[in-house]
């Protein structure tokens, strides 16, 4: 699925680009000079957005708070208190570098973040995470998305933690209007032939108005033309508490049915309030082989029975 650039948008920097006059050539003085300077972006982060705050890390990069400044972007519609429109808030996900052995290096763009570039820029629907730009900036890769203030997780937390009493129900109306939009926007992704691959609590946006937005497509791949089985790309898929039974398996070819599982995983612990299936992992050895999750395995049998041929 190609990129799509949207309007004054542009990954390469001015000094490569040819003018009029030059009828598309460029002096080779020029290129070397340009090759020797690096890659010099157009626009950096901090002249568009404003960082407020960090949000999370994890094995991709840090996500960070930001508010957008200048009139290139757009205020968002909402209006403050004083009747003027507030600035759009945004959430900006930066990529690190690729490691080489123990040594930190700059080694390309990573399969995962080109893959969730490309679909991010080509998906549009009020129940998935919406992105607002791609910066590419010293060696560092930088797309903001549209700001949701919590996720599936932090509401889960705050009804097993907050007074009064241990645990307080997630309202049945909530849960019905959460798992709504969240098979909403599954059945968008696989219209679109994309499978997520990763749906868990903490991946599932929700904004102050309610709305649920998935988010965090890192994992996600189009699976109607494949090249090679589901399987050779990336062999280990999905948190392991939301991972299908055949992703336990071994199974080298798959259907958006592990994507309704991990649905089915998070509609039982917005009920609940504790995961369904919680397993312990087992984890890769030395040879980097794909262990058996046992453990995991047993629990889902525990609760679901022995599968026979009838179910």
């Amino acid at each position: 699925m190609p990129l799509r650039l949207g309007p004054g948008r542009n990954f390469y920097p001015s000094s490569l680009s040819s003018s009029p006059s030059s009828h598309g050539r460029q002096d080779p003085h020029d290129r070397a000079a340009a090759a020797a300077a690096g890659y010099q972006p157009k626009t950096r982060v901090t002249e568009r957005y404003r960082i407020v705050g960090f949000i999370s890390s994890g094995t991709y990069g840090r996500v960070y708070k930001g508010v957008a400044h200048g009139p290139h972007i757009a205020a968002s519609p909402q209006a403050g208190p004083d009747g003027k429109p507030v600035a759009q808030q945004v959430a900006i996900k930066k990529f690190k570098p690729d490691k080489e052995g123990e040594q930190v290096s700059y080694t390309g763009i990573s399969q995962s973040a080109v893959r969730e570039m490309s679909l991010c820029a080509e998906l549009r629907h009020a129940n998935v995470i919406r992105l607002v730009e791609t910066l590419l900036e010293d060696k560092c890769i930088f797309m903001v998305f549209e700001y949701a203030e919590h996720d599936l997780l932090q509401i889960i937390h705050h009804h097993t933690t907050q007074p009064p009493g241990p645990r307080r129900p997630i309202p049945p109306a909530v849960v019905k209007s959460l798992l709504f939009q969240l098979l909403n926007g599954c059945h968008y992704l696989h219209s679109c032939w994309v499978l997520h691959r990763d749906l868990k609590p903490a991946n599932i946006m929700v904004n102050d108005s309610g709305r649920v937005k998935i988010g965090d497509l890192g994992l996600a791949r189009r699976f109607d033309k494949p090249l090679a089985s589901l399987f050779g790309g990336d062999k280990v898929v999905v948190t392991i508490w939301y991972r299908a039974p055949e992703l336990i398996l071994g199974s080298y070819h798959y259907t958006p049915a592990i994507d309704l599982w991990a649905v089915g995983c998070i509609f039982a612990e917005l009920l609940s309030l504790r995961p369904i299936f919680k397993g312990e992992e087992a984890k890769m050895d030395s040879k980097k082989a794909v262990p058996f999750q046992r453990n995991q395995m047993q629990r889902i049998v525990e609760v679901m029975g022995m599968p026979t041929k009838d179910r």
